[in-house]
């Protein structure tokens, strides 16, 4: 499992700590001054999971003006990690099968 894993647990369940996850890392300090310039964002089907929740949260709080396709993400955000991708050689379709759970 490597150093970063703890457990198991009594239900046989490892807890995986990651860089970033301690809580004094939550909020990162602004320096110098703001950009004060209109902002795109680029999308695309090829953007999903964080690069999906990244554009929704700019064109939610009108950061930035969304240019492109459909992205490839939902609403229901993340549910996994450490994803495996599997490409579908028949269609092009391509899945993410998330090996960690949350």
């Amino acid at each position: 499992m490597g150093g970063s894993a703890i457990g198991p647990d009594a239900a046989g369940f490892y807890t995986l700590f990651r860089p970033g996850d301690a809580s004094d890392t939550d909020t990162i300090q602004p320096a110098g001054p703001r950009f004060q310039g209109k902002v795109a964002v680029l999308v695309g089907p090829q953007n999903a999971s964080a690069t999906f929740g990244f554009a929704s949260l700019m064109r939610r709080h009108r950061l930035g003006t969304p240019i492109g396709e459909q992205s490839g993400g939902n609403r229901r955000g993340i549910n996994g990690g450490a994803f495996f991708f599997v490409g579908l050689p028949g269609s092009g379709i391509e899945v993410d099968l998330p090996l960690i759970a949350y």
